[in-house]
């Protein structure tokens, strides 16, 4: 674990010059995507079964070593973001609720539009009768990525 530990590290200090467009990616054995940008990062420890992130802000998240499928440092591959880091939209895994409003739009990833709506600020648009999967919603120009379980 400490060679992990120092790997990680190392990364981190060689590749600050490209720290800006530079993220940590954890994907755990469920195929969820935990995203940090290595600017934000101010340290990432392996603690008692789990790989903890802890970033300049203060805010720590958790997984567990066995859940980790993949991590990895990367650029992004795509401009869009996930729900969770937006400030345009909330998700809950079945509904996203619009702040501030404006026309939403939401796609399956092959392109076909799935939904589309005109929102007011804290308005519910309801995915339950999709089925399961990754979809694309578009707002204001912005693309976000959910993903109803």
């Amino acid at each position: 674990m400490k060679k992990m530990l120092l790997v990680a590290i190392a990364t981190i200090c060689s590749l600050s010059a490209f720290a800006d467009d530079l993220n940590l990616y954890i994907i755990d054995s469920s195929n969820t995507e935990a995203s940090y940008p290595v600017s934000s990062l101010q340290k990432i420890t392996f603690e008692s079964g789990n790989v903890v992130v802890t970033t300049t802000s203060g805010t720590t998240a958790s997984t567990a070593i066995s859940d980790v499928s993949k991590m990895y440092f990367g650029t992004a591959s795509t401009a869009i973001e996930t729900a969770q880091a937006a400030q345009d939209i909330a998700f809950d895994g079945q509904n996203i609720t619009v702040l501030g409003g404006g026309k939403v739009s939401v796609f399956q990833p092959s392109g076909a539009l799935v939904a589309s709506a005109t929102a007011d600020d804290g308005q519910t648009i309801s995915l339950q009768t999709l089925p399961k999967g990754i979809y694309v919603v578009k707002m204001d120009g912005k693309s976000f990525k959910v993903v109803k379980k």
